[in-house]
Protein backbone atom coordinates (compact mmCIF):
# COMPACT_ATOMS: atom_id res chain seq x y z
CA UNK A 1 0.00 0.00 0.00
CA UNK A 2 2.66 2.44 0.96
CA UNK A 3 4.53 1.68 -2.68
CA UNK A 4 1.21 2.53 -4.18
CA UNK A 5 1.60 6.29 -3.30
CA UNK A 6 4.24 6.42 -5.83
CA UNK A 7 2.17 7.59 -9.09
CA UNK A 8 1.40 10.62 -6.80
CA UNK A 9 5.08 11.29 -5.72
CA UNK A 10 6.07 11.33 -9.31
CA UNK A 11 3.45 13.38 -10.73
CA UNK A 12 3.66 15.86 -7.62
CA UNK A 13 7.67 15.91 -8.47
CA UNK A 14 7.03 16.29 -11.77
CA UNK A 15 5.09 19.41 -11.49
CA UNK A 16 6.94 20.65 -8.79
CA UNK A 17 10.62 20.14 -10.90
CA UNK A 18 9.72 20.11 -14.44
CA UNK A 19 6.82 22.09 -14.19
CA UNK A 20 5.01 19.96 -16.26
CA UNK A 21 1.18 20.43 -16.31
CA UNK A 22 -0.85 18.05 -14.18
CA UNK A 23 -4.48 19.93 -13.66
CA UNK A 24 -6.74 18.97 -10.54
CA UNK A 25 -9.14 16.72 -12.49
CA UNK A 26 -5.70 14.20 -13.39
CA UNK A 27 -4.21 14.79 -9.14
CA UNK A 28 -8.13 13.91 -8.28
CA UNK A 29 -8.10 10.62 -10.44
CA UNK A 30 -4.60 9.45 -9.28
CA UNK A 31 -5.84 9.81 -5.44
CA UNK A 32 -9.24 7.82 -6.32
CA UNK A 33 -7.01 5.46 -7.80
CA UNK A 34 -4.85 5.02 -4.78
CA UNK A 35 -8.19 5.03 -2.61
CA UNK A 36 -8.95 1.66 -4.57
CA UNK A 37 -5.41 0.03 -4.16
CA UNK A 38 -6.00 1.11 -0.51
CA UNK A 39 -9.37 -0.94 -0.72
CA UNK A 40 -7.77 -3.82 -1.88
CA UNK A 41 -4.46 -4.34 -0.15
CA UNK A 42 -6.61 -3.67 3.26
CA UNK A 43 -3.86 -2.65 5.45
CA UNK A 44 -5.52 -2.63 8.74
CA UNK A 45 -5.38 -6.84 8.27
CA UNK A 46 -1.08 -5.98 9.00
CA UNK A 47 -0.74 -2.42 10.57
CA UNK A 48 2.72 -0.43 9.67
CA UNK A 49 5.87 -2.12 10.41
CA UNK A 50 9.70 -1.52 9.89
CA UNK A 51 9.13 -2.92 6.34
CA UNK A 52 6.63 -0.13 5.45
CA UNK A 53 9.79 2.38 6.74
CA UNK A 54 11.64 0.10 3.81
CA UNK A 55 8.76 0.69 1.78
CA UNK A 56 9.13 4.78 2.27
CA UNK A 57 12.58 4.69 1.64
CA UNK A 58 11.49 2.95 -1.73
CA UNK A 59 9.24 5.50 -2.67
CA UNK A 60 11.82 8.39 -2.41
CA UNK A 61 14.17 6.76 -4.17
CA UNK A 62 11.96 5.23 -6.91
CA UNK A 63 10.90 9.10 -7.30
CA UNK A 64 14.13 10.16 -7.52
CA UNK A 65 15.07 7.51 -10.48
CA UNK A 66 12.10 8.20 -12.47
CA UNK A 67 12.76 11.90 -12.63
CA UNK A 68 16.93 11.32 -13.15
CA UNK A 69 15.82 8.92 -15.86
CA UNK A 70 13.55 11.91 -17.63
CA UNK A 71 16.57 14.29 -17.13
CA UNK A 72 19.06 11.95 -18.87
CA UNK A 73 20.67 12.70 -22.37
CA UNK A 74 19.24 11.25 -25.66
CA UNK A 75 22.82 10.14 -25.90
CA UNK A 76 22.70 7.76 -22.85
CA UNK A 77 21.75 3.96 -23.40
CA UNK A 78 18.77 3.28 -21.43
CA UNK A 79 20.63 0.18 -20.32
CA UNK A 80 22.50 2.28 -18.31
CA UNK A 81 19.91 3.46 -16.07
CA UNK A 82 18.93 -0.47 -15.62
CA UNK A 83 21.81 -2.10 -14.91
CA UNK A 84 23.04 0.64 -12.06
CA UNK A 85 19.33 0.12 -10.67
CA UNK A 86 19.57 -3.53 -10.74
CA UNK A 87 23.02 -3.09 -9.41
CA UNK A 88 21.71 -0.92 -6.13
CA UNK A 89 19.21 -3.53 -5.60
CA UNK A 90 21.48 -6.19 -5.21
CA UNK A 91 23.64 -4.54 -3.02
CA UNK A 92 21.39 -3.31 -0.92
CA UNK A 93 19.58 -6.97 -0.78
CA UNK A 94 23.65 -8.34 -0.17
CA UNK A 95 23.32 -5.99 2.70
CA UNK A 96 20.50 -7.11 4.51
CA UNK A 97 21.19 -10.35 4.21
CA UNK A 98 24.38 -10.17 6.12
CA UNK A 99 22.96 -11.69 9.10
CA UNK A 100 20.43 -14.33 7.47
CA UNK A 101 21.24 -17.74 7.04
CA UNK A 102 21.84 -18.61 3.63
CA UNK A 103 19.57 -21.88 2.61
CA UNK A 104 20.89 -24.14 -0.34
CA UNK A 105 18.98 -23.54 -3.76
CA UNK A 106 17.91 -26.45 -5.42
CA UNK A 107 17.02 -26.57 -9.37
CA UNK A 108 13.24 -25.52 -8.76
CA UNK A 109 14.45 -21.94 -6.54
CA UNK A 110 17.40 -21.22 -8.48
CA UNK A 111 15.02 -21.16 -11.62
CA UNK A 112 12.19 -19.24 -9.97
CA UNK A 113 15.34 -16.57 -8.65
CA UNK A 114 16.39 -16.28 -12.33
CA UNK A 115 12.95 -15.86 -13.95
CA UNK A 116 12.46 -13.30 -10.92
CA UNK A 117 15.84 -11.69 -12.10
CA UNK A 118 14.55 -11.62 -15.74
CA UNK A 119 11.51 -9.70 -15.09
CA UNK A 120 12.56 -7.15 -12.52
CA UNK A 121 15.47 -6.18 -14.94
CA UNK A 122 12.84 -5.95 -18.19
CA UNK A 123 10.43 -4.10 -15.54
CA UNK A 124 13.46 -0.96 -14.74
CA UNK A 125 14.12 -1.20 -18.70
CA UNK A 126 10.35 -0.27 -19.51
CA UNK A 127 9.80 1.87 -16.50
CA UNK A 128 13.18 3.92 -17.28
CA UNK A 129 12.34 3.74 -21.07
CA UNK A 130 8.83 5.21 -20.66
CA UNK A 131 10.13 7.68 -17.75
CA UNK A 132 12.36 9.39 -20.58
CA UNK A 133 9.80 9.87 -23.39
CA UNK A 134 5.92 9.72 -22.40
CA UNK A 135 4.52 12.67 -20.32
CA UNK A 136 4.52 11.48 -16.63
CA UNK A 137 1.32 12.88 -14.90
CA UNK A 138 -0.02 10.15 -17.80
CA UNK A 139 2.46 7.71 -17.14
CA UNK A 140 2.45 7.38 -13.52
CA UNK A 141 -0.92 6.18 -12.54
CA UNK A 142 -0.05 2.87 -14.54
CA UNK A 143 1.42 1.84 -11.56
CA UNK A 144 -1.64 1.23 -10.13
CA UNK A 145 -1.68 -2.10 -12.37
CA UNK A 146 0.78 -3.98 -10.45
CA UNK A 147 -2.17 -4.53 -7.94
CA UNK A 148 -4.48 -5.93 -10.48
CA UNK A 149 -1.60 -8.20 -11.72
CA UNK A 150 -0.86 -9.37 -8.21
CA UNK A 151 -4.33 -10.46 -7.43
CA UNK A 152 -5.19 -12.27 -10.91
CA UNK A 153 -1.26 -14.18 -10.22
CA UNK A 154 -2.30 -14.88 -6.67
CA UNK A 155 -5.80 -16.36 -8.38
CA UNK A 156 -3.90 -18.28 -10.68
CA UNK A 157 -1.18 -19.68 -8.80
CA UNK A 158 -1.73 -19.90 -5.11
CA UNK A 159 -5.85 -19.79 -5.55
CA UNK A 160 -6.12 -16.91 -3.60
CA UNK A 161 -9.71 -14.81 -4.09
CA UNK A 162 -10.27 -11.44 -3.47
CA UNK A 163 -13.33 -10.43 -0.99
CA UNK A 164 -15.99 -7.80 -1.90
CA UNK A 165 -13.95 -4.99 -0.34
CA UNK A 166 -11.13 -6.02 -2.92
CA UNK A 167 -13.45 -6.05 -5.82
CA UNK A 168 -14.47 -2.59 -5.37
CA UNK A 169 -11.59 -1.13 -4.69
CA UNK A 170 -9.99 -3.38 -8.09
CA UNK A 171 -13.10 -1.89 -10.27
CA UNK A 172 -11.95 1.92 -8.85
CA UNK A 173 -8.35 1.95 -9.93
CA UNK A 174 -9.63 0.38 -13.63
CA UNK A 175 -12.27 2.89 -13.90
CA UNK A 176 -9.56 5.67 -12.78
CA UNK A 177 -7.21 4.45 -15.02
CA UNK A 178 -9.70 4.06 -18.07
CA UNK A 179 -11.15 7.95 -17.33
CA UNK A 180 -7.54 9.33 -16.77
CA UNK A 181 -6.54 6.93 -20.30
CA UNK A 182 -9.35 8.95 -22.06
CA UNK A 183 -9.17 12.76 -20.46
CA UNK A 184 -5.50 12.66 -21.36
CA UNK A 185 -6.43 11.15 -25.33
CA UNK A 186 -8.87 14.35 -25.71
CA UNK A 187 -6.03 16.65 -24.23
CA UNK A 188 -3.93 15.43 -26.85
CA UNK A 189 -5.93 16.06 -29.64
CA UNK A 190 -6.80 19.53 -28.18
CA UNK A 191 -3.29 20.35 -28.28
CA UNK A 192 -2.77 19.31 -31.55
CA UNK A 193 -5.49 21.06 -32.65
CA UNK A 194 -4.42 24.12 -31.53
CA UNK A 195 -0.72 23.69 -33.38
CA UNK A 196 -2.45 23.05 -36.17
CA UNK A 197 -4.53 26.46 -36.18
Amino acid sequence: AVLQILPMTVTLAAAIFFKEKVGLFRILLILFGFFGVILIINPAKDGFNMYAGYALISVFLITTRDLLSRKLSVDVSTLIPTVSASFGVLLFSIVLTINTAFQPLNLENSFFIGTAAFFIIFGYYTAVLVMRAGEISFISPFRYTAVLFALILGFIFFNERPDKTALLGMFIVIFSGIVLMMRNNSVNKASQKESMN
